[in-house]
């Protein structure tokens, strides 16, 4: 007998967004996906890295919010780390104070607010469908005395 009551199926949910969202075109906005979540995958047929592949395909970044009970195992700060990390997201870890939720949240918001894009494509066939990966990095000293952070994705999947 197969029982998922009170499981919790993550990257199987994850993925079932991103592939609801690659279909819906906003206007002059973006899409990301914002996960509140131990982090701990216990049904489901799907592995972290299917769901950072299809988010990464789709160009969906995945936020995450990390609250768990630590008599349940607390949070999967690894899991929820390389999800967010590979998708271009941020991932945040609040503590017990209400306060701390705040001002953990404020980073997501920061990291919404001060997003830039660059994009290119490769129109390759040997590319099709393989992950190729990318390194940006910041290389103007000035820039780099003031400690900007770059959050990228794993990489991009040639079309």
């Amino acid at each position: 007998v197969n029982n998922s009551t009170g499981s919790t199926s993550i990257w199987d949910s994850i993925r079932q967004v991103v592939e609801m969202f690659a279909t819906f075109k906003p206007n002059d906005s973006r899409k990301v996906i914002i996960v509140i979540s131990d982090g701990v995958n216990t049904y489901g047929k799907s592995k972290v890295e299917q769901a950072v592949e299809e988010s990464i395909k789709a160009g969906i970044p995945i936020y995450a919010v990390g609250i768990g009970d630590e008599f349940y195992g607390g949070v999967d700060r690894k899991n929820l780390n390389r999800l967010t990390e590979q998708t271009n997201g941020i991932a945040v870890f609040p503590k017990k104070k209400q306060e701390d939720l705040a001002e953990q949240i404020k980073k997501i918001e920061q990291g919404l607010r001060s997003f830039y894009e660059v994009s290119f494509s490769i129109n390759s066939a040997n590319l099709k469908d393989k992950l190729q990966e990318l390194k940006l990095e910041i290389i103007n000293a000035d820039f780099r005395k003031q400690n900007l952070q770059i959050t990228q994705p794993k990489g991009f999947y040639g079309f």
